[in-house]
């Protein structure tokens, strides 16, 4: 095998391992998370498991793009997909795990001691009833307004300030999340 063909072959080999080693990362976080979830509360974990598909259904039903922006409180200016739903959730799932001290943290975002345990309480509260998606947003609330400031979300904003998205997590999140 001539030279060029041998490095060729080096710089595959490279690649595929440099990205099988992001993905195994990526994918043991994503189990970390589904585990956190699930040692709080079976509930929180299955609500937050069966969500995406929701999200997805409802998206593409007439009018259900205006009943998830009622549901989340997105802004009325901004336009928005089922997908940047998801990764706003997902993101705010990751960082509340990644900051799951017992002491109240404000270094990403404003957050109360355990904000991964505050996400299930809010998920598995009586007061929300079946309504998955305002459990949703009673989670979420913790990571994004747990201050209570923010009247609507401007999910066209960047929401990942700290680069989640370059790696595509929400995405592996997710699939990993539906496989779970």
């Amino acid at each position: 095998m001539s030279r060029k063909a041998m490095r060729i072959i080096e710089v595959i080999k490279e690649y595929i391992i440099r990205n099988l080693i992001d993905i195994i990362f990526v994918c043991l976080l994503s189990l970390v998370l589904v585990k956190m979830m699930q040692s709080e509360s079976e509930n929180c974990y299955k609500v937050i498991k069966g969500s995406w598909k929701h999200i997805e259904e409802t998206a593409k039903q007439e009018g259900g793009l205006d009943h998830l922006r009622s549901a989340f409180r997105i802004c009325k200016e901004i336009d928005f997909s089922a997908d940047d739903i998801e990764g706003w959730l997902s993101t705010a799932y990751t960082y509340a795990a990644m900051t799951d001290y017992p002491t109240p943290s404000n270094f990403i975002n404003p957050l109360p001691a355990y904000p991964v345990k505050k996400m299930c309480e809010a998920i598995d509260n009586p007061r929300t009833g079946r309504d998955t998606f305002a459990k949703l947003y009673g989670a979420v609330n913790i990571y994004y307004n747990h201050t209570g400031d923010v009247k609507c979300f401007d999910l066209s904003s960047d929401f990942d300030k700290h680069g989640l998205d370059e790696w595509s997590w929400q995405v592996r999140i997710r699939s990993v999340g539906k496989r779970n």
